[in-house]
Parts: C-alpha cells; structure tokens; sequence
C-alpha cells in the first residue's frame, strides 16, 4: 500500500467531518443576518430601536442549553445585524410595536402601539420573558440585557398605574433585579410585594 492510499481514508473521514459542520452551520443559520426597521408612519429610519434575536436548537454549535440570544440595537440607518444567523426577532421601542404581518425579506416596521394598557403591558412583560435562555445566558448576556429590561421597567413603571396592573410591574422589576440582585432574591422580592410597596415605585 502506497502513502497515498494510507492518507486517502484519513482524508474521507476529514472531508465528512466537515460536511456534516457545514450542514450544523446551515441548519442552525450561523452567519451573519442583517435587518433594517423603519417607522410605519414616516418612512424613515428608526434608530436606537432595541433588537432581541434568540433562536433554540440541539446543534453543537450553541451551547448546551440549546439557546442562542443576541440583544442589539439599530444603528442611525435603522439598520442591524445579529451575529448568530437568522434568529426569532423581537423589537422594543417605548410607545412603538412591530406592524405585523411583518413585511416581505429583511424590512422591519415599527408603529405607534395604540391597543389598551393591558394589552401593552403583556406585550412588554412577554418580551421580558422570551429573553429567557437559562442561567448561563442570563450571565452571559447581561451587560446587553439590563439596558433592554431597564427601558422596558420604566415603560411598565410609567404606564401601569392601577391596583389592576401592579402584577406587571412586579413582573418587570423581577427581570430587572434578577440581572442585579440574582434570581432567588429577586424572586422573593416579587413573592412578597403589594400594591403600596409598588405604588411609592411610580
């Protein structure tokens, strides 16, 4: 058996190896995805708008907890790019919430959310809970979290006024603190608030 022959079952094992990668990477979109928004009622590009890409899957290429999250925001063009791929993506700007259906390819559009406070309110303490990817994530993405969940807590702060929405607020201070304080305090915070602790919040 000649050297060639010797090397050429190293090499087909070599070559699978990286088609099956390369298939992973297809699979779980790991390359670059780049958006842009802009405002429903002007045409214009909306700036600053907060982007949460998250996307789950079994591959090896996240990590173990099968979650990838990515928090950005769009840049003076409106434009903005997510790193891991094509995610599931979420926008937030206070007062504003993505026209659906959504537009055809990458555009992104953003309108004056005009529906009850109620309605507002499970829409922003949603948002909160779908940045939820486990603790290793929570660690991992808090720096570029705790901006997105303090423009979010002051909107739910703001908006939510009523004994009948306290709950939300709650619910937002508790995503809050868990970036600061951990999850078992914050939790335990939320467990033994009332109405009067959140009132003096306002």
């Amino acid at each position: 058996m000649n050297e060639c022959q010797r090397i050429t079952p190293a090499l087909r094992r070599v070559a699978l190896a990286l088609m099956a990668l390369a298939a992973t990477v297809a699979a779980t979109g790991c390359t670059a995805y780049k958006g842009r928004i802009v405002d429903g009622e002007t045409g214009a590009p909306a700036a600053d708008v907060f982007v949460l890409g998250r996307y789950e899957t079994g591959g090896f290429i996240v990590p173990a907890h099968g979650c990838g999250l990515e928090v950005t925001k769009s840049d003076a063009r409106g434009e903005f790019a997510l790193s891991g791929g094509r995610m599931a993506v979420a926008l937030y700007r206070r007062g504003y919430s993505e026209r659906l259906p959504k537009a055809e390819g990458d555009l992104y559009v953003i309108v004056r959310d005009e529906t009850a406070i109620d309605q507002r309110l499970r829409f922003l303490t949603g948002l909160m809970d779908r940045s939820q990817c486990g603790a290793q994530s929570m660690a991992e993405h808090k720096e570029a979290l705790r901006p997105l969940y303090r423009a979010i807590y002051d909107e739910v702060r703001a908006i939510g006024l009523t004994p009948q929405h306290w709950r939300f607020v709650v619910t937002a201070r508790r995503f809050l603190q868990t970036l600061n304080i951990g999850m078992d305090a914050a939790m335990e915070n939320a467990r033994t608030a009332s109405w009067p602790e959140i009132k003096e919040l306002q």
